[in-house]
């Protein structure tokens, strides 16, 4: 099973890699803005979880053959 990273974050890469996990990066092309807009104002916590949904569900085709991790991160 192949694991698919929709983030194109260095940070993101460098942990799962120093986790063991190789990934295969997909960018997800979301425009982060018009996804917080879309939401509404949300607490931070939840705005990361539509954020990184957001980015997971864009990238999600036919052609994925395993897992789909969505990340994102804001500081509060």
């Amino acid at each position: 099973m192949h694991l698919y990273l929709a983030s194109t974050s260095p940070a993101r890469l460098a942990l799962l890699r120093a986790a063991g996990i190789e990934p295969i990066v997909l960018d997800p092309a979301v425009d982060e803005d018009a996804v917080a807009a879309a939401a509404g104002p949300l607490p931070v916590y939840e705005a990361v979880q539509v954020l990184a949904r957001a980015k997971a569900e864009a990238v999600a085709d036919a052609t994925i053959d395993g897992l789909i991790v969505g990340g994102d991160s804001l500081f509060e």
